[in-house]
């Protein structure tokens, strides 16, 4: 479709207008398109299987299941759902703005934008509890065992996935309101704030610990607090590395009103970017957590087994 019949069309398109996203385009911006397509394919796919590993790790090592590993299966679940669910969306979507379809691209936009945002906004809050959990593990010492449980944890993440659809629900269905973006800006910079405090604390009583020579139980626990405190700051790392050029651009809307194809395609390289997080994280946890490692390594021969002997 040319550019004189997306002006024909402009009664049909004028719900997009806003979005920008029917620019006319020469070969290089179908090429860009093209390549997203291919991107995101490929990472929902990884994503999807890593993820799925991970989820059936925990669920079937009962020695996984701690409170701190619960938090890590409340994110492999959000970043399974991100995979199956609303990339192909986002898929699908850009293939529509590669065929100059308002229709199509109307639809799977506002599921792409519901699912994406309520699934992102479970994935923040969960990291928010696993810096918060390390955190509370350093400082609260030979308490945490018994305040901290997995039973309430579980609780904790029911609560984030009962709400957060209500938040990706509302951005779908007004995905230019300005408000919106400002809450969301508010609401990240006091997130951000929160887990900086913690981490700049756990830092702290870290490097407290490595300059003190002291034999008890707090001191003895404390090589295994470092080992976890290091999986949540490659965690972080992923995550601003993945959610951070987003958060830019979000910012940038607010500045620059007027879209324009270059802009359209920073937006889109920054949420593939965003979705590749969940492609890092299940390989930093089988990276850097040895049990899991060692218990995916069996759980995978036996099934592997299973299907030889059927």
């Amino acid at each position: 479709m040319t550019s004189s019949n997306i002006s024909n069309n402009s009664s049909v398109l004028l719900p997009l207008t806003r979005h920008d996203v029917f620019l006319p385009r020469n070969g290089h911006g179908d090429t860009v398109l093209l390549v997203m397509i291919v991107i995101n394919a490929v990472m929902a796919v990884v994503a999807s299987c890593s993820n799925a590993v991970v989820i059936y790790t925990i669920s079937r090592t009962p020695s996984l299941q701690t409170p701190s590993n619960i938090l890590i299966l409340g994110l492999a679940i959000s970043d399974f759902s991100l995979g199956v669910f609303a990339q192909p969306f986002l898929i699908v979507r850009l293939f529509a703005q590669l065929e100059y379809n308002p229709r199509l691209y109307r639809w799977c936009n506002v599921i792409f934008l519901a699912s994406g945002w309520s699934l992102s906004v479970v994935s923040i809050l969960t990291l928010t509890m696993v810096i918060a959990d390390r955190f509370l593990a350093i400082h609260l010492h030979l308490r945490y065992q018994e305040l901290i449980t997995t039973k309430r944890h579980m609780i904790i993440l029911g609560i984030i996935w009962l709400v957060s659809p209500w938040f990706g629900a509302y951005n779908g269905m007004h995905d230019t309101d300005k408000a919106f973006r400002y809450v969301y800006i508010a609401s990240l910079s006091l997130l951000t704030t929160l887990n900086g405090y913690f981490i700049l604390n756990i830092h702290r009583a870290i490097r407290r610990h490595s300059v003190q020579i002291q034999v008890n139980t707090v001191g003895q626990d404390m090589p295994r607090h470092k080992k976890s405190v290091k999986i949540m700051y490659f965690m972080t790392g992923a995550f601003v590395l993945c959610y951070g050029p987003y958060s830019a651009i979000l910012v940038a809307r607010q500045i620059v009103p007027k879209m324009t194809l270059i802009f359209n395609f920073c937006i889109l390289g920054s949420t593939t970017l965003l979705m590749f997080n969940s492609v890092l994280n299940p390989i930093i946890y089988f990276w850097r957590i040895e049990e899991m490692r060692n218990a995916a390594l069996v759980l995978l021969q036996k099934t592997r087994r299973c299907w030889h002997m059927n």
